[in-house]
């Protein structure tokens, strides 16, 4: 492999981890296998992954997430707040009976640790399950 290209390879290993949450669409690009990594780091290094409903919607984007699978932290049926997020993730609106992917490195768990149904981690998650 030439330079160029082994740097490249090198700075996409360590953008990774950074993109773990990031939205589907934004990651299409990247292979099966980096895919793969990039969920195994999420599930090492993250608080709390759980996909469930928003139960208890606020304006703010806040609200209360029933949990229905549970990949590391709160158990399946368990009840995860949701604060609202900081000026850095600006709030979107809570909708009742939404179904979003939680990914939180620290608590509190916020806003802008929700994502899609759709997210590319949350395929992995379920097939693969946590280690």
């Amino acid at each position: 492999m030439t330079a160029p290209g082994h740097a490249m390879r090198a700075a996409a290993c360590l953008l990774l981890p950074l993109l773990a949450a990031a939205p589907a669409a934004a990651c299409s690009c990247f292979t099966p296998e980096m895919r793969e990594k990039a969920a195994r780091e999420t599930l090492e290094t993250a608080q709390t992954v759980v996909f469930g409903r928003i139960t208890a919607p606020r304006a703010d984007g806040s609200g209360e997430l029933l949990v229905a699978e549970s990949f590391k932290g709160p158990a399946k049926g368990a009840v995860v707040t949701i604060q609202p997020g900081t000026a850095a993730c600006p709030a979107q609106a809570a909708v009742l009976d939404q179904e979003v992917l939680v990914i939180a490195y620290q608590a509190p768990v916020t806003v802008c640790e929700k994502y899609p149904q759709d997210h590319f981690l949350l395929e992995f998650f379920r097939t693969k399950k946590a280690p």
